[in-house]
């Protein structure tokens, strides 16, 4: 998708240099019939608009970069590490006291409006920001940031979700680890959801919504709990918005032109959270020592393909 963009910016890139060209042959024009006539008496060329590039995928970036990024592709934009903590150790290098780098992207992650304002005077607004963080990290170098984060963390850390992954062999075989048509499906899934146009929210079926209203009420039960360590409180708290993400992205996923979702969409999006995020979340956060947990069952795979159960006196209880 990121190839595609860049083509259709390398085409606009010349449009633009033409108008660049017209517009200063048309001010050379302005300026002497300026001279000639009474001050004031025609307006200036207009310039070219700016071109912010089309982007879905960027690994290097400044905050302020970012921003104009964001604005120019209000679809929203991955941000992609092959070592995720250079993520947080960048964050405001240059910037005296830090800086407000981490406070920024927690606001980005939240959808707030975010105004931006530049030394030249300029001010832009960012309606609605999306922002994605992937990336992958060591054990040793995830257990220092979670100390860190514990330590004197702001929550930027509970927002991400972690997974970690069951080892396995060191041998490379590309037909026994690669399946090229699972593959080819995910990539084609992608691409139908970034070419959606924005639509009206959709709204719950009453089913669906009784389901989802008794899943709140249990998840805010078990966090609260005995069975989850305080320590964890906080990344537990940002599962109800992951968990209301999912439930739109499966049922998009079925049917792209849904105007309702339905029950089956919220049971298979709670499951995506309990049976899968919440795990991960214990084995990853929730032991101090570095020893390794492999007892995170089942795969996304299982959870997804398991039969749905509609029945809200189905939905899990602490």
């Amino acid at each position: 998708q990121q190839r595609k963009m860049n083509e259709c910016y390398e085409l606009e890139k010349g449009k633009l240099y033409q108008a660049t060209l017209h517009y200063e042959h048309a001010m050379k024009e302005w300026k002497k019939e300026w001279k000639k006539a009474q001050p004031n008496a025609f307006p200036a060329p207009t310039p070219p608009s700016p071109l912010i590039p089309p982007c879905c995928v960027v690994s290097d970036t400044t905050r302020e970069a970012l921003a104009d990024l964001l604005i120019g592709n209000p679809k929203g934009i991955v941000m992609s590490f092959d070592e995720l903590a250079s993520f947080f150790t960048s964050n405001g290098e240059y910037k005296a006291n830090g800086g407000s780098d981490r406070q920024t992207y927690m606001s980005y992650w939240s959808h707030s409006e975010t105004f931006v304002a530049r030394k030249n005077g300029g001010f832009r607004t960012i309606e609605k920001p999306f922002l994605s963080l992937f990336g992958f990290t060591q054990t040793a170098t995830l257990r220092k940031l979670i100390t860190e984060d514990k330590n004197d963390g702001d929550g930027l850390l509970a927002r991400l979700i972690m997974i970690k992954p069951k080892p396995h062999a060191d041998i490379y075989n590309p037909f026994i680890f690669k399946d090229f048509a699972a593959s080819e499906k995910m990539a084609n899934l992608f691409t139908r959801f970034f070419d959606m146009q924005p639509t009206d929210p959709l709204p719950l079926t009453k089913e669906a919504n009784v389901m989802w209203y008794a899943w709140i009420q249990a998840h805010t039960i078990e966090r609260t709990g005995p069975t989850v360590p305080s320590a964890l409180g906080a990344y537990y708290s940002k599962l109800e918005g992951y968990c209301g993400s999912l439930i739109l992205i499966v049922a998009l996923m079925h049917n792209p032109n849904a105007t309702e979702i339905c029950p089956d969409d919220v049971a298979r999006g709670i499951r995506v959270v309990d049976k899968y995020l919440k795990p991960h979340i214990m084995a990853i956060y929730g032991s101090d020592d570095n020893e390794d947990d492999d007892n995170v069952q089942p795969s996304i795979i299982e959870i997804l393909t398991e039969k749905a159960n509609a029945s809200s006196r189905k939905v899990r209880t602490p």
